[in-house]
């Protein structure tokens, strides 16, 4: 009787301990895949606000090549 109780709170021990590594080895996995989308994310941001001032950059060189076309023909 009592090895079937050992037997019961052996296997009970095992298949907890199974449960919560399986649990924590997804979470790492997801913790990973995270740090990595972020990681994109935040390089993502930096390309497009570098690409949003070289769009601005470019619209004041060519309104500055316009107002020098408008002062050229004035003169």
């Amino acid at each position: 009787m009592i090895g079937i109780v050992l037997t019961l709170i052996n296997t009970f021990f095992f298949v907890s301990t199974w449960y919560f590594l399986g649990r924590s080895s997804i979470y790492n996995k997801l913790l990973k895949d995270y740090h990595d989308i972020l990681r994109i994310a935040i390089e993502q941001e930096k390309l497009l606000k570098k690409a949003i001032e070289i769009c601005i950059a470019k619209d004041g060189m060519e309104t500055a090549k316009e107002k020098e076309k408008e002062n050229g023909e004035q003169d």
